[in-house]
């Protein structure tokens, strides 16, 4: 059964809807700095937040998302500081370690609790098997397998999958996105220019993404660390 692709600026939602949010849409919620001008997905999607809230979907969080997020933030976050700084400890691990750290774990936290805030916790299925499956498929190099499970939970619980990633297309399931790539169509947004410096609009009390978005690509919160 192939997934089912939903635009997410025309989608509707409704109380009926049950909704897992992919880690990238998270960051692009609630991730590290200030507001980026420049990609336009930070408005889409925090709109779509807003609709989502007023319609009283269920979002559910898994521990696999939560923890992508909060191990993403603090890797961003360790990139920034080592850029043109010569205190701040190369090694991840140490530099977790160290003082500087604290402030971030600080602002990590305050994030992470509003995310949990928004959602109702789900088990992510892992003891009721097919993971023998899901590592052959890893195993032939084809699919990640974080998105593995997620896929899995989505087509065991019924959930719809909100993301902004490329390469999310499983079978069996719904996902509602502003990637064009997932639904092959060629759309260049009206109201923000990619090159431009317009400030985007965001939902309040959402700390904004950062700005290490390297030309808006699709993959970029994707990327594994």
């Amino acid at each position: 059964m192939a997934n089912s692709v939903a635009d997410i600026r025309k989608h509707t939602f409704t109380n009926a809807d049950g909704l897992i949010f992919d880690t990238n849409i998270w960051l692009l919620l609630y991730g590290p700095g200030e507001p980026i001008a420049s990609d336009w997905r930070v408005a889409v999607y925090s709109q779509a937040f807003v609709q989502i809230l007023n319609a009283n979907c269920r979002i559910d969080l898994d521990a696999l998302v939560l923890s992508e997020f909060i191990n993403r933030f603090a890797r961003f976050e360790h990139e920034l500081l080592r850029e043109g700084n010569p205190s701040v400890p190369e090694n991840f691990k140490v530099f977790r370690d160290s003082a500087q750290f604290v402030p971030i774990a600080s602002a990590i936290c305050v994030a992470a609790k509003k995310i949990v805030g928004h959602c109702r916790r789900v088990e992510s299925g892992f003891s009721e098997g097919g993971i023998e499956a899901i590592l052959d498929t890893f195993a032939n190099g084809s699919r990640d397998f974080d998105d593995q499970l997620l896929a899995e939970l989505c087509r065991a619980k019924g959930y719809k999958l909100v993301t902004d990633d490329g390469d999310f297309s499983f079978p069996g399931i719904t996902v509602i996105t502003a990637n064009s790539t997932l639904y092959n169509i060629d759309f260049k947004p009206k109201s923000f220019s990619s090159s431009g410096s317009v400030r985007v609009r965001r939902l309040r009390g959402c700390p904004t993404w950062s700005g290490r978005l390297k030309g808006a690509a699709p993959l970029t919160l994707r990327s594994s660390g």
